[in-house]
């Protein structure tokens, strides 16, 4: 019989949490013995007591996730502890470090991000992560172990089939990715309201802070949902034709808002300065309802060929994955 496996994560609510939940029930439906864990530092001693010596783990990593300024030394420790007391441990690795100048006062987090991960490399038997980028840097900095790239999926599932109204454009995500759409892009949003009468819908979790929400929803009759059901987001996302996300397009694919694009065949608009317009592709269905591009802006619209990526790269092959190198 196969060894319990668990799957430790944050607590705090977002993708990892949910991508966490998500692979626990493919596995269970396997047939398998699996436990979601939470850890905090203030609860790992009753966490430890959940570890058993044939138990194989599954860490999601991110820094910002186990320590608020994003530098939870106590984790090099702990972990340590908790291989210690099971059979064995991979690490997945949904972020490394921050980017900062040199110059930079900040710079000393991503230094002390980088020890860290460094440290949780040499502590681990395998590791995952779900990027080129993240990859190679990892690959360089660790001994001779198992590796692999698992790009971000969603969790959604496209069930309604909806036909797709090519004026609905979604703004998706956490409070801080949907405030990154809007904090540099609000007149470019109302300029493409009103130059193509698209309809925004902003999906996601709510807080005082947003003060942009009651500006937008009077200016362009902004569609506020707040934090709904995943049927009622599915629901929304079959018939949305555009999608707005502010990523660097190097990290595109740990992006779980690009990933539930994807899946929905929403044509993905990257609002991101960084990014130069003969980087452009698109199919001609969708050029007449793109919006007009300010000269002093740039965007970055994903290759359609890339909508496919989430159809191999589901939970269910994460799932295999793992489980071929727990028990090797």
């Amino acid at each position: 019989m196969r060894n319990n496996i668990k799957i430790i994560s944050t607590p705090d609510e977002g993708g990892v949490k949910d991508y966490s939940i998500a692979l626990c029930k493919n596995l269970k439906k396997k047939g398998l013995n699996c436990e979601n864990i939470y850890l905090t530092k203030k609860n790992r001693l009753k966490i430890r007591k959940k570890i058993k010596k044939k138990d194989v783990i599954i860490f999601n990593y991110e820094a910002y996730g186990y320590q608020v300024k994003g530098i939870p030394f106590w984790l090099i420790n702990e972990l340590s502890i908790i291989k210690s007391l099971s059979l064995k441990l991979g690490i997945y690795f949904h972020e490394i470090y921050a980017k900062y100048n040199i110059f930079d006062i900040r710079c000393i987090i991503m230094l002390s991000q980088i020890f860290i991960v460094k440290k949780l490399l040499d502590i681990s038997d395998f590791w995952a992560t779900n990027n080129n980028v993240y990859f190679k840097w990892l690959k360089a900095n660790s001994k001779k172990k198992n590796y692999f790239i698992l790009n971000t999926v969603s969790n959604f599932q496209d069930k309604y089939n909806l036909k797709k109204n090519k004026k609905k454009v979604i703004i998706f995500g956490s409070e801080a990715s949907r405030i990154n759409v809007y904090k540099n892009n609000t007149s470019i949003l109302l300029d493409w309201k009103k130059k193509n009468c698209l309809d925004y819908y902003d999906i996601g979790p709510i807080s005082k802070n947003m003060s942009y929400i009651k500006y937008l929803k009077r200016k362009i009759n902004l569609k506020i949902t707040g934090k709904i059901s995943e049927n009622k987001i599915s629901k929304i996302f079959s018939s949305a034709n555009l999608g707005i996300l502010n990523c660097d397009s190097k990290l595109i694919l740990k992006s779980s808002i690009f990933a539930a694009y994807s899946k929905f065949k929403i044509c993905p608009i990257n609002v991101n300065e960084k990014i130069f317009l003969k980087k452009r592709f698109i199919s001609n269905k969708f050029l007449n309802y793109l919006p007009n591009i300010s000269k002093n802006k740039s965007i970055d619209i994903i290759k359609i060929k890339n909508f496919n990526f989430s159809k191999n790269n589901n939970i269910d092959n994460h799932a295999k994955i793992f489980l071929k190198y727990l028990y090797q």
